[in-house]
């Protein structure tokens, strides 16, 4: 799990990108809000996702089908 709480934005985007950039996933991402403008984006370049509240903010994977 990558923790991207405490980043200003756009660093956590940024860094989410960086990251599935590397291949297929799944990518796990700690974010302290749900990240509403990066679901478009990853929905635009054919990414899939989940988002789980939990007790530390958002757990947000990240995956693209093979």
């Amino acid at each position: 799990m990558i923790d991207l709480r405490g980043l200003e934005p756009p660093e956590p985007i940024v860094r989410v990108f960086d990251t599935i950039a590397q291949g297929p996933g799944p990518h796990v991402f700690l974010l302290p809000r749900s990240p509403a403008p990066l679901y478009t984006m990853l929905r635009r370049e054919g990414w899939r996702y989940s988002e789980c509240l939990g007790t530390e903010g958002f757990e947000v994977t990240v995956w693209r089908e093979t």
